[in-house]
């Protein structure tokens, strides 16, 4: 099982390099390759069975875009193919048709994946705690973004229990075709959804427990049931 973290000096916050680093831990088995800025992704002529993209600056986003943008088709093709592509908070603000900066009126042309687009304020973030659900699986974490999604909403990840969603549909939250999966949520996502990560495992060809796998599913029980009480207070702050 080989897995590919592009751009990992950039994309690096929230505690998100710890989603492949923690999948790493649970088999022998897997391989991880760091992809830097300057080097060509290894998805491209390599045997990579995930790509993972994690949480980044705005600052650097148009940056990575523009990296990304001669290996568009290739990634669809990798897409298509079922392959496994995770990519958490707002780097999946570069997935989109494009970018929008509210306060400059500056617009960035994202990559064009799908049929999405981004408005962002930095006068306002929003930072929240997220309950949801994928196919039957409970879906924990937090965001905390400057931005909104807008636009098809016909592939969502996650069907909303609390939280806060698409701009213009906010009962859904990410983007979710075959195995292609984006995200807002941090956490990190992977540690904090055992299940899920257990999901994903599967689909890569192993079947074997997670990495203190006790452990981490009493957490990932403590965490949902806290959010599950009707008295949880799961908005934090909405402000500049």
């Amino acid at each position: 099982m080989k897995i590919e973290v592009l751009y990992p000096k950039f994309c690096n916050f929230y505690g998100d390099p710890y989603n492949i680093k923690y999948l790493s831990r649970c088999s022998d088995d897997i391989k991880v390759y760091y992809t830097d800025i300057n080097e060509k992704p290894k998805f491209i002529n390599g045997k990579i069975d995930m790509i993972y993209l994690g949480a980044m600056s705005h600052v650097h986003q148009e940056l990575i875009i523009d990296n990304l943008k001669p290996y568009k088709k290739q990634i669809m093709d990798f897409i298509e193919k079922g392959k496994i592509f995770l990519v958490t908070s707002d780097a999946i603000e570069i997935i989109g048709k494009y970018i929008l900066d509210v306060d400059t009126n500056k617009k960035i042309e994202g990559l064009g994946l799908f049929d999405v687009y981004f408005e962002r304020s930095l006068l306002k973030r929003k930072n929240y705690f997220f309950l949801g659900d994928y196919k039957n699986i409970k879906m924990v974490g937090s965001v905390s973004t400057f931005s909104t999604m807008y636009g098809d909403d016909t592939k969502p990840f996650i069907k909303i229990i609390k939280g806060l969603g698409m701009g213009n549909n906010n009962t859904v939250e990410g983007i979710n075709y075959k195995n292609f999966y984006a995200t807002y949520l941090i956490g990190p996502l992977l540690i904090l959804n055992p299940k899920f990560t257990k999901l994903l495992l599967k689909k890569m060809g192993y079947t074997g427990k997670l990495c203190y796998e006790k452990d981490i599913m009493a957490a990932y029980k403590h965490r949902l049931n806290e959010l599950l009480d009707d008295n949880a207070r799961v908005i934090m702050s909405d402000h500049g």
